[in-house]
């Protein structure tokens, strides 16, 4: 049986914020291409990731037209190579309590997302079976 690695979930449809734009074009950017994260890059490499929840307690405690992205971003996102196996990337999720990885190309390059949603997909996937 082969190993299903995090190459898996390269995309080329992945969306990116920037530090200087504003929580609401965060917002609006999730909204749009319906995601939970979205990585924050500076000079084309990632250095936080946002989330829905972020957001929701921006939206819940401040004016988010104010409040940029590197403001709230969670700082030195969680990056695999596209070469990690599935089931270590999900066990490295777990022990560190997050929700999502950013997957990097040989290159270093950011060419996908793994989610907690994901990992749920592929289970639900292989009891299907």
């Amino acid at each position: 049986m082969e190993t299903l690695t995090a190459n898996a979930f390269v995309t080329s449809r992945l969306a990116f914020l920037y530090p200087e734009q504003t929580v609401f074009d965060a917002y609006n950017e999730m909204q749009k291409r319906q995601v939970r994260h979205l990585p924050v890059l500076e000079k084309g490499v990632a250095v936080g990731m946002i989330s829905d929840r972020d957001l929701q307690f921006i939206h819940d405690h401040a004016d988010g037209k104010e409040i940029l992205c590197k403001d709230i971003m969670t700082s030195e996102p969680f990056v695999v190579s596209t070469e990690e196996p599935i089931v270590n990337l999900a066990k490295q999720m777990v022990e560190r309590r997050i929700n999502s990885a950013l997957i990097n190309n040989s290159e270093g390059k950011i060419v996908g997302i793994f989610t907690s949603t994901d990992a749920l997909k592929l289970l639900a996937d292989f009891n299907s079976k």
